[in-house]
């Protein structure tokens, strides 16, 4: 199964040609969007742009054109309770849907579909979180509610996509960065969907988590790597699982077909591509092998290396915001918390011979 991470649409959004400064404490502002009034902190401000935080946790881009509507107010910024966010979402969706709150969850869904889909939504973002812990791998308490939007079918997911201005539509399931919503469908082949949604769950639960930053450009391999560990049902499930069980069957078959026709040179080049850039993810011809390596590095840290794996991730976590991760600052970084790009690829092939 092959997801696109949308952890990081922002940052494509946000890729500016010029230094931007973020104030130390920015203000509040109110505007509106389709007449309906919005508040937030204005997180980054220019001539060009400004992004503002919604108090539901939201993203929004003004451009240029619209910047004029937006008015300071003299408030402290307060993000919505589970309460208000639950009201503005049923509204939002109508009576035909309900909203079910979890612990960390509010779940849109068809009115009658029982608790399904709030299990698991829930259980996979803990057993996510548990995991993370485990390795060593910081994990706070989101600021923001977790929404997630079950549509009855594919063709109503679609048009909610849409609706969003999600451009990916073939696909069983998204999280988008922006609007900080997990989006899918329940209809169709029902296991491929619930794999989906562990992995768009643990997309949505890292950013808000703190384990990536909305606000920084997450290397693919890492954000992807981990959204594929967790794809098996058995990497959420409470009281452990046996190795075996948390392989991820398609990147595994997907490897060994690499490794048959191009050798470990071959996996030492995809190693070392997706170090550097994430053009590969959204290549057709290259993306089946860029996701199934990322699993591979990312699966293999965290089982045979987890402090260099929560390392990995705290790095990149604390990136200046809104600025390009260059080229030579991923393999700077690389080499420096895990090692030589092909010494590395070299000890991932021998642990995926080992699966």
């Amino acid at each position: 199964m092959m997801n696109r991470c949308l952890g990081t649409v922002a940052l494509v959004v946000l890729s500016f040609a010029f230094s931007a400064q973020v104030a130390s404490a920015p203000p509040m502002v109110a505007f509106q969007i389709g007449g309906k009034a919005i508040e937030g902190l204005r997180i980054l401000h220019t001539p060009a742009e400004s992004v503002v935080l919604g108090t539901d946790g939201q993203m929004h881009i003004l451009e240029k054109a619209s910047q004029s509507q937006l008015k300071v107010i003299d408030e402290k910024y307060k993000p919505q309770s589970a309460i208000e966010m639950r009201r503005d979402l049923q509204v939002e969706y109508g009576p035909r849907f309900e909203v079910v709150a979890t612990r960390d969850f509010l779940i849109v869904q068809p009115k009658g579909r029982g608790d399904h889909w709030p299990r698991l939504f829930q259980s996979t973002h803990d057993g996510f979180a548990r995991s993370m812990r485990t390795r060593g791998v910081k994990v706070r308490k989101g600021n923001f509610p977790l929404v997630a939007v079950v549509m009855p079918d594919i063709d109503s997911m679609k048009r909610e996509l849409r609706r969003l201005k999600i451009s990916l539509l073939d696909v069983a399931g998204v999280y988008n960065s922006l609007s900080n919503r997990v989006v899918t469908h329940d209809s169709g082949n029902r296991d491929y969907v619930e794999a989906t949604v562990r992995h768009e769950t643990v997309h949505a639960a890292a950013y808000n988590m703190g384990i990536h930053s909305r606000l920084v450009q997450t290397p693919k391999w890492i954000c992807e790597g981990l959204g594929q560990m967790f794809e098996p049902k058995a990497s959420t499930r409470s009281g452990g699982s046996r190795l075996s069980d948390r392989v991820h069957s398609e990147s595994i078959r997907q490897l060994r077909t690499l490794l048959k026709t191009g050798g470990k040179a071959a996996l030492a080049e995809e190693v070392w591509r997706i170090v550097r850039f994430d053009q590969a993810f959204s290549s057709s011809g290259q993306y089946r092998n860029a996701y199934a390596t990322a699993w591979a590095m990312m699966f293999y840290l965290s089982e045979r290396r987890p402090q260099d794996f929560a390392a990995m991730i705290s790095r990149t976590s604390k990136l200046p915001s809104f600025k390009e991760y260059s080229q030579a600052s991923r393999v700077k970084d690389f080499r420096e918390l895990v090692g030589d790009p092909h010494d590395f690829a070299i000890e991932v092939v021998r642990f995926v011979e080992s699966l």
